[in-house]
C-alpha cells in the first residue's frame, strides 16, 4: 500500500513528536533519579547531623545530672539523669535506623557499649554506701572513688569523641556517594546525548526520506514540464508513488501523447502543405519571369513593376516553403546529408559574396577575421553554406545602416569555431534560449519588429546539431548579438 501526501506528512511529523518525546522522557527520568538521589543524601546528613547533636546533649545532660546527684543525692536529680540517659538510648536506637556504611555501623556499636559502660558505673554511685570504722578502708574507698569519676572523665570523653567521628564519616560516606552520583550523572549525561544523537540522526533520516518521496517526483514533474516546454512530448514519465503524483503522472503522459500526436499532424500538415504549396509556387515564378522577359507580349512601366513585385514575393514563398520542407525532414530525422571532408575558408568567402548584394543596399561593412588555413572537416557543403546564410543573413537583417558584421573562425579544444557578430540592438538574457525555437521571433529592445518566418535559426540548429557540433548566442541589449557555432575536428 502506497502511502499519500498527507499521510506521509503525518507520519514524518508523528516520528518527529515521538523522537522528542522519548528523548524528553528519558531527559526527565534521568533527572528524577537524580533528584531523590541529592533529597536523600540532603536528608540523611541532616538527620545525622540532628542526632549527634542530640546524642552529645543527651550524654552531656547525663554528665551534668549525675555530678549532682552525687554531690547532693537527692532522688529527683537522679530521675533526670535516668531520663537523660532514656534519651540517649532512644536518639541512638533512632541513629541506628539510617542507612550507612560498616564503619558508622562499628561506631555505633562502640557507643552503645561505650554508654552501658557509663552507666555501670553511675549505678555504682547509687548503690548504698555502708559506714566504715576502718580508716584505711575508708581511704581505698575514697581512692575507688576518685578512680570512678576520673574513668566517668574518660567515659564522657570517648563517647563525645566517638560521636564527633560518627558525624565525620557520616559527612565523608556522603561525600562519597555524591561523587559517586556526580560520575553517574556524567555516565547518564553522556547516555542521554548518545540516545539524543541517535534519535535525532533517525529523525533527520526519516524526515529526508518522506520529504524526498514528496519532493522527488515533483521534481521529476517539473522536468517534464520543462522538456515539454522545449518541444519533448514523449510520455516516458514514471512515477508510482505517491498515489496522488501517479494520477497526475498518468495525465501527464497521456498529454504528452496527445501532443506528441497534435505536434506530428502539425509537421505533417507542414510537409505536405510545403510540398502541395511548392509546384504552383514555382509555376507562378516561372510565369511571372517569361511575362518580364516579354514572352507573353510587351509589358509597360507599371505592368512591369507589379510583375515585379509577385515575382519577389514568389522567391519569399518559395524560400519558406522550402525552409518548412527541410525543418520537417529534419525533425523527423529524414533529411538526407552528404558528408565529405571540406575546407570551410571557401564557404565563408562564398556566403559572403553570395549576400553582398544585402551588405551594399544597407551600407554593411563586413569584416573576415580569418586565419591563412583551417583543417578539413566532415560537412554537407549545402547545408553548412545554408548555416552560413541564415546566420549573416540575420546579422544583415538587425544591423542599422552603416553598421558592421564581423566573421571569425578558428580551432578551440579540437574543434573549428565560426562567430557571426553583428553590432545591432541586441536581444535580452531571458530572450537568448528561445530564439532557436522555429517560429520564433524575439523582438529587440527599442526597435520595430523584423519581418521574417523564424525559421532560419531553428533549421541551423538541427543542422549543426547532425554535424555534431552546436550552436549558442551571446548578446545584451544595446551592444550586439554573437552567434557561435562549432564543427568537430575528428
Amino acid at each position: 500500500m502506497r502511502l499519500n501526501i498527507l499521510t506521509r506528512l503525518i507520519a514524518g511529523y508523528l516520528i518527529i513528536l515521538l523522537g522528542s518525546s522519548l528523548i524528553s522522557g528519558i531527559v526527565i527520568f534521568e533527572l528524577r533519579d537524580f533528584s531523590v538521589e541529592t533529597n536523600e543524601i540532603l536528608v540523611q546528613v541532616n538527620r545525622i547531623q540532628e542526632y549527634t547533636r542530640k546524642l552529645t546533649d543527651a550524654l552531656l545532660s547525663q554528665s551534668r545530672y549525675e555530678k549532682k546527684y552525687t554531690i547532693l543525692k537527692d532522688p529527683a536529680i537522679y530521675n533526670q539523669y535516668l531520663q537523660a540517659q532514656e534519651d540517649f538510648r532512644q536518639q541512638l536506637a533512632e541513629v541506628r535506623t539510617i542507612p550507612g556504611g560498616t564503619r558508622e555501623s562499628a561506631l555505633l556499636a562502640q557507643i552503645g557499649r561505650g554508654q552501658q559502660q557509663y552507666s555501670s558505673l553511675i549505678i555504682e554511685e547509687v548503690l548504698p554506701v555502708p559506714r566504715l570504722k576502718n580508716r584505711a578502708a575508708r581511704k581505698e574507698r575514697e581512692q575507688a572513688k576518685e578512680a570512678r569519676e576520673q574513668a566517668k572523665e574518660e567515659a564522657v570523653n570517648q563517647l563525645i569523641g566517638q560521636l564527633e567521628q560518627l558525624r565525620i564519616s557520616a559527612q565523608q560516606n556522603n561525600l562519597e556517594r555524591i561523587r559517586k552520583l556526580g560520575e553517574a550523572q556524567e555516565t547518564s549525561l553522556r547516555f542521554i546525548i548518545y540516545i539524543g544523537a541517535v534519535a535525532l540522526g533517525l529523525i533527520v533520516v526519516i524526515s529526508v526520506f518522506i520529504t524526498r518521496s514528496i519532493t522527488r517526483p515533483i521534481a521529476l514533474l517539473v522536468e517534464k514540464t520543462k522538456e515539454m516546454a522545449e518541444g519533448g512530448y514523449q510520455g516516458d514519465l514514471k512515477i508510482q508513488s505517491p498515489p496522488e503524483v501517479a494520477r497526475l503522472n498518468r495525465a501527464f503522459n497521456a498529454m504528452c501523447e496527445q501532443l506528441n500526436k497534435i505536434d506530428k499532424m502539425k509537421s505533417d500538415f507542414f510537409s505536405v502543405m510545403s510540398h502541395e504549396l511548392r509546384t504552383p509556387l514555382t509555376s507562378i515564378r516561372e510565369g511571372t519571369s517569361l511575362l518580364l522577359e516579354g514572352v507573353g507580349g510587351t509589358l509597360n512601366e507599371k505592368q512591369q513593376k507589379l510583375m515585379g513585385i509577385v515575382s519577389e514575393e514568389s522567391n519569399r514563398l518559395i524560400e519558406l516553403v522550402n525552409s518548412l520542407l527541410d525543418l520537417s525532414k529534419m525533425e523527423a530525422g529524414m533529411m538526407r546529408f552528404n558528408f565529405s571532408r571540406i575546407n570551410l575558408l571557401p564557404l565563408l568567402t562564398i556566403a559572403a559574396q553570395l549576400l553582398e548584394p544585402l551588405l551594399v543596399n544597407k551600407k554593411i561593412a563586413l569584416r573576415l577575421d580569418l586565419p591563412e588555413s583551417l583543417p578539413a572537416v566532415q560537412l554537407d557543403n549545402g547545408r553548412i553554406l545554408q548555416v552560413l546564410k541564415n546566420l549573416l543573413g540575420n546579422a544583415i537583417k538587425f544591423t542599422p545602416e552603416g553598421g558592421t558584421i564581423t566573421v571569425a573562425a578558428g580551432v578551440q579544444s579540437g574543434v573549428i569555431q565560426v562567430s557571426v557578430k553583428d553590432n545591432g540592438p541586441g536581444i535580452s538574457g531571458d530572450q537568448l534560449q528561445l530564439i532557436f525555437e522555429k517560429f520564433r521571433q524575439v523582438p529587440s529592445p527599442g526597435t520595430p519588429m523584423v519581418k521574417g518566418t523564424g525559421l532560419g535559426l531553428a533549421i541551423v540548429e538541427q543542422i549543426i546539431t547532425a554535424h555534431g557540433g552546436k550552436v549558442w548566442a551571446e548578446s545584451k541589449p544595446g551592444r550586439g548579438s554573437t552567434f557561435h557555432f562549432t564543427l568537430p575536428l575528428s
